[in-house]
């Protein structure tokens, strides 16, 4: 209403007429700015559960038990694939809180923003006609006035606290366990969403109108508008209709039996099992025998995609599998950078690393594990797996921990994965990696091989244990 020219009324002041015009547009740039903020966060929600670490632990000792509780109970209706978000939100309640408050305070805000985007349009309306009656302008609440300011001094601070490590602003720290809550509760990227909510929130309207007629931003703004965002969707689309058909392809081979090729197979007494090998046949006594076997996870012909061990584990027998770095000082590497060998977590990674394995997640061989980790496989065809992750960190009862965080190092000078398991159907044991893959035939390791090499090798002991 605001941009219209008013037939049969002529303003008194036209230049004052399209001041009042200039304001309501900037209320539309900063609500089209808190709507992107807003997108951004909700795309996080998302996504973060695929780069944060997270154990199981975590979901048994928070404080918010309830909430953990609340979100597997409606986890109940959903698929399996979605097993991997709600662990991640069950094991960490409090920070998908804290999202969530991010995610319906911008909402609240953009409302806010287009209700005084209304306002101010139909005050510029109202002062530009004849004989209308003026409404008188609402004031906001001295109360709320002061409750808003002191939010904004907050956010201001929390922004702020990096610095604090300065000697001379250490005195601005709050005690524990209030500084270390700010501290773990406003990393990143939490903290670039309240700089630019701050950003947009104090920026002159001044600074909005000289920034919104300069050609070029008007430019780019019809560029991304009319050509990058369709262009950017059309190819988002295709590469997720691409991704979901091949991991399907991929898994339907799989079931089928066409990369695990059997070598072992069991003798008819239960007593005994065979391990046939190319060179000759060899009977273990159950309880006295294992194998170690060589793994080289650089590898990346069709083999690497299931590598067979030649032992045959017999359903409800206990098994015991032990995976040791060799040599033990080798630390292993995916994408070329340091990986533990229960997988590679993407938190870790450079941060333009992170954005290419989120967007590598549809074409991941197992979903719910992290990249490059050790998968166990029983038989030949079906999809029975047994996962071998590291030792949790460990556990403390604290609000917080008061130390700065820090990611697990990865062992220098030894490290090892093991598990013992009952075996739940008969069939060969055969391992691999859980690396990018393709459904397409002869192309199957194409992206171990041009795009996310791995480097390094491990002992594998399996041993067949007493019932």
């Amino acid at each position: 209403a605001a941009n219209r020219t008013f037939s049969g009324v002529m303003p008194e002041n036209a230049e004052q007429r399209h001041k009042d015009q200039d304001s309501v547009w900037n209320i539309v740039w900063r609500r089209r700015a808190i709507y992107f903020l807003t997108v951004f966060t909700s795309l996080y929600i998302a996504a973060y559960p695929l780069l944060r670490q997270s154990f199981a632990y975590q979901e048994m000792a928070t404080r918010l038990r309830i909430v953990s509780d609340t979100i597997k109970l409606f986890g109940g209706f959903l698929p399996d694939i979605a097993r991997r978000w709600l662990d991640g939100y069950a094991r960490d309640p409090a920070y998908l809180l804290l999202w969530v408050g991010i995610v319906s305070f911008l909402i609240a805000y953009g409302s806010a923003l287009r209700s005084e985007i209304n306002s101010r349009a139909r005050r510029v309306w109202n002062e530009h006609l004849c004989h209308v009656k003026k409404p008188p302008a609402e004031a906001a609440g001295l109360v709320w006035k002061i409750v808003w300011w002191i939010f904004l001094v907050f956010l201001i601070y929390c922004t702020l606290h990096p610095l604090f490590i300065i000697p001379h602003l250490g005195k601005l720290k709050l005690t524990e366990p209030l500084d270390s809550l700010i501290r773990t509760y406003t990393e990143q990227p939490i903290r670039f969403v309240i700089c630019v909510f701050l950003f947009v929130h104090f920026l002159p309207e001044d600074a909005i109108r000289w920034l919104r007629t300069r050609k070029l931003y008007q430019l780019g703004l019809s560029f991304i508008k009319y050509w990058l965002a369709p262009l950017v969707f059309a190819i988002l689309i295709l590469c997720a209709s691409f991704a979901i058909s091949n991991h399907l392809l991929f898994n339907v081979r799989d079931s089928f039996g066409a990369f695990c090729k059997r070598t072992a197979i069991l003798k008819p007494s239960s007593n005994e099992y065979v391990v046939l090998n190319r060179d000759n046949t060899n009977i273990c006594k159950i309880g006295t025998c294992s194998k170690r076997i060589e793994f080289d996870s650089s590898l990346t012909d069709p083999s690497s995609l299931c590598m067979p061990t030649g032992i045959f584990a017999v359903q409800g027998k206990r098994y015991a599998i032990d995976v040791e770095r060799d040599p033990a000082n080798k630390i292993w590497s995916f994408w070329n950078e340091p990986s533990f060998m229960s997988g590679q977590p993407v938190i870790t990674l450079p941060l333009w690393k992170q954005a290419v394995m989120i967007s590598m997640f549809p074409f991941r061989r197992t979903f719910d594990r992290p990249w490059n980790a050790f998968i166990v496989r029983y038989g030949p065809t079906g999809t029975e797996e047994s996962f071998l992750d590291r030792e949790p960190p460990g556990l403390h009862d604290d609000l917080v921990d008061i130390n700065p965080y820090k990611q697990d190092a990865i062992p220098e000078h030894k490290e090892e994965v093991g598990e013992g398991w009952k075996a739940k159907r008969d069939g060969e044991i055969f391992l691999y990696l859980n690396k990018p893959v393709l459904g397409i035939w002869g192309i199957e390791t194409w992206f171990s091989k041009n795009w996310f090499p791995s480097e390094g090798k491990a002992i594998v002991t399996i041993v067949k244990k007493a019932d």
